[in-house]
């Protein structure tokens, strides 16, 4: 195995890692030498965190793809992503399901020097940490972040038992790296933090991992309480006029349209799904079919503030003449 590979996904491909990133390998492009030397000598502290001296040269004595090297600015949400390691052996399948393996998250604060600061690492055995953590404590100021994704994958063999083999894992295929790197907001990573709040103005789009942190982190169980609030508020003051209303309707959608926010509604399998939509902006909550009280958060891709307008809006304009039948409604 002494070839060494590097490969590239296309640009913009880091926003997908808030949704939990799976390597697309049939997407994959060249990512040249010249383009790794060019990136590695704009940013030298590359060859501290993942192997480009090794891809450089050629001479590598194990299979290393470069799934991706991708350069943005900070915001506020990449402040509040929470990287999630899978460490077991074999407890990850690619996209393409050829291969199976491992993974872990590394991340890297660097000073204005291109110096390496510190470091996370995110393991079973840590808490939730927020991506933003590696500016809490400061040495000398951070003027970039990196994250590093490492894969470690096997063979994956699919029909392994019609084979009559014992495993599903085939022999070791390659090392796989994905880097970010995070450059300072023209306001400066202190500001970035001081002005960066997870339960007004920071948009949710892993409500899963916000509520898993919750346990642990000051900020998502703020951010949790003010949204079991404005569940709370929608059945404490509308919930049970539109459980009447939805259950009397023949259709199993239905929409309508409340001051700036519409509305969706979908029962099925005995719930009912409820979505308030502003623009890209939405927020669903869930509930049993046949309990208006049973209600919880499902998702939500809004910042809290504009979760608790939208459904603010729908109470205040709620009246059951506007939720129409709608069989176009569907989620999914």
């Amino acid at each position: 195995m002494g070839c060494l590979w590097a490969i590239l996904y296309p640009a913009g491909r880091w926003k997908s890692k808030f949704c939990g990133r799976e390597p697309q390998e049939e997407k994959l492009s060249t990512l040249s030498k010249t383009k790794v030397d060019v990136l590695q000598k704009e940013f030298p502290f590359l060859r501290e965190i993942i192997p480009v001296d090794e891809f450089l040269s050629g001479k590598g004595k194990i299979n290393l793809v470069f799934s991706e090297i991708s350069v943005t600015v900070a915001d506020s949400r990449a402040l509040y992503f929470i990287p999630r390691s899978y460490w077991h052996e074999y407890s990850i399948c690619s996209h393409d399901n050829k291969h199976i393996g491992s993974s872990l998250m590394r991340a890297y604060s660097i000073d204005a020097n291109n110096q390496i600061i510190d470091s996370w690492e995110w393991n079973y055995e840590g808490q939730d940490a927020f991506f933003g953590i590696l500016l809490s404590k400061p040495e000398r100021p951070v003027k970039k972040l990196v994250l590093v994704d490492s894969y470690k994958w096997y063979e994956h063999i699919a029909d392994y038992y019609e084979r009559g083999l014992t495993t599903n894992v085939g022999k070791f295929s390659h090392l796989e790296y994905a880097v970010t790197v995070f450059k300072e907001p023209k306001q400066s990573f202190n500001q970035l933090k001081s002005e960066s709040d997870l339960t007004s103005n920071v948009r949710i789009d892993d409500l899963l991992s916000i509520s898993m942190a919750a346990r642990l982190n000051t900020d998502a169980k703020k951010a949790t309480d003010e949204i079991d609030k404005i569940k709370a508020e929608f059945k404490n003051r509308i919930g049970q006029s539109m459980w009447k209303h939805i259950s009397a309707s023949k259709s199993s959608g239905m929409k309508g349209q409340f001051g700036n926010t519409e509305l969706l509604t979908l029962c099925s399998a005995g719930r009912v799904m409820l979505t308030f939509n502003r623009g890209k902006d939405n927020f669903t909550l869930v509930g049993d079919e046949s309990d208006w009280k049973r209600t919880g958060v499902q998702s939500m891709h809004c910042t809290v503030i504009e979760a608790k307008e939208m459904v603010s809006e729908v109470i205040e304009n709620w009246s059951p003449s506007k939720l129409l039948d709608d069989k176009k409604v569907w989620f999914g």
